[in-house]
């Protein structure tokens, strides 16, 4: 008896320690380009569009935050980065959906989008494979997140996946901050 209660205790403790971990965001590189997925800024076209732009180097990712959640495949964005509409976000709750080309372009578009997030859209759950590559499905078949050329907010759209393809290539750098953008003055 007093083994159990031990083992439940334990399990509670860590349950607890788990559920109070910072959630951890990075920035999302791509191999081709070295530019990072950006959620678009106040008073561009299309607000609620992810696309890539220069990497903000001063470490805190705002409008670039990203977190990939192993266990959903949802790819969550940061709360407080710009959200659909206009403003920035409060809330967490997006994520990203790829868009083909054909998709993008019915929709008047030129790159995925952030939307609230659904675990049964098969367009927002990606599988990490090979450490670097985000594959989905679209109407069946294997797509991966494709970067486009490289300028200033170029597309981030769903492609057939290429073995060896630069452009579906991607690294999750950790952020130096866990903390929503834009961040509360200190004292």
């Amino acid at each position: 008896m007093m083994v159990a209660l031990l083992v439940l205790s334990l399990a509670s403790v860590a349950s607890a320690a788990a559920a109070a971990a910072p959630v951890e965001w990075s920035v999302v590189v791509s191999a081709a380009t070295g530019e990072c997925w950006d959620t678009r800024g106040l008073g561009y076209y299309k607000a609620d569009q992810v696309d890539l732009y220069a990497c903000d180097d001063d470490g805190d990712g705002h409008n670039e935050r990203f977190r990939r959640d192993a266990s959903t495949g949802l790819v969550h964005i940061g709360p407080g980065d710009q959200g659909p509409g206009v403003g920035s976000r409060s809330v967490a709750g997006y994520c990203l959906r790829g868009l083909t080309a054909s998709q993008a372009a019915a929709a008047g578009m030129y790159s995925s989008v952030q939307v609230p997030c659904n675990a049964s859209d098969t367009q927002q759950l990606f599988e990490l494979v090979s450490g670097h590559t985000l594959r989905c499905s679209v109407n069946g078949a294997p797509h991966c997140l494709t970067a486009g050329p490289p300028k200033p907010d170029t597309s981030l759209l769903l492609e057939p996946c290429a073995a060896g393809n630069k452009a579906q290539q991607w690294s999750f750098k950790p952020l130096s901050s866990s903390a929503p953008w834009p961040f509360a003055p200190p004292g």
